[in-house]
């Protein structure tokens, strides 16, 4: 009981546990809702498992979607609107669909939800962005279209898009990949490479392509063959990691 106790005490205080998140999901970038569509039809878990509760050891999960929500107009606009003024915390920001370049006509807007409240003039997706970012939690680009542009990254496009990575700070990515072979993974390396990131790569097997052309500065390999085995030692780490960027985080704050 004693050494139980010491380990325990150690140290690292404990993190303050989060009872209630928000997950505000914006749709307004250059996409198709094909991820909320397809995020419908999830099972193990399910959205309603999320959101009613039933997941244990989760926090209670507040999902603001504007494809999915109840609400419309401002009476949904006002959480995004108290993320914003840092009256909502913590949040998830979620972005679907690729992001336009607002700078590059004179004119007119590509992309926008909602309206400032104080000029009355639409609030642009890039705005959100700039506005929500930096106070989110965690930001997630989901799908295709927010992570590498999608079809709209076809030459010729007008709205000289640009992808949710691009268009915030970073200073580290993460890659996980079971095969480390990952064709998707291997391109957003590449690209944290050119960026001067730090990178990690969580794989399994032998490293695969990832470890060979050591496009990682720190790849943690789950030297096993049996693909639920390396996704369980993945998780895992990702949570130490994350975790430990939050002690981190919080002793410099």
């Amino acid at each position: 009981m004693a050494e139980t106790t010491k380990i325990r005490e150690g140290n690292s205080p404990a993190l303050p546990s989060i009872s209630e998140i928000d997950i505000l999901w914006i749709t307004a970038g250059l996409g198709c809702d094909g991820d909320t569509i397809a995020m419908t039809a999830a099972t193990q878990p399910s959205i309603e498992d999320i959101v009613l509760g039933s997941m244990p050891w989760t926090p209670k999960v507040h999902l603001h979607n504007p494809f999915l929500a109840i609400e419309n107009g401002d009476d949904f606009l006002k959480h995004f609107y108290a993320a914003a003024e840092g009256k909502l915390a913590p949040f998830i920001l979620v972005i679907e669909g690729s992001i336009p370049d607002e700078s590059n006509k004179k004119e007119g807007y590509w992309a926008s939800m909602g309206t400032d409240q104080k000029t009355g003039q639409p609030i642009t997706t890039c705005d959100w962005i700039d506005r929500l970012a930096p106070k989110a939690w965690a930001v997630v680009a989901a799908g295709t279209c927010a992570t590498y542009g999608g079809i709209h990254a076809m030459e010729g496009n007008p709205t000289g898009l640009f992808v949710v990575s691009a268009s915030i700070a970073a200073l580290m990515a993460i890659g996980i990949s079971t095969s480390g072979g990952s064709r998707n993974i291997i391109v957003a390396l590449e690209e944290a490479r050119k960026r001067n990131l730090l990178t990690v790569a969580l794989l399994g097997c032998d490293g695969g392509e990832i470890r060979r052309r050591q496009l990682a500065d720190f790849p943690l390999v789950v030297q096993c063959d049996y693909i639920p085995r390396i996704q369980e030692v993945q998780a895992s780490i990702y949570h130490i990691i994350r975790e430990t960027l939050e002690v981190v985080t919080r002793d410099q704050a």
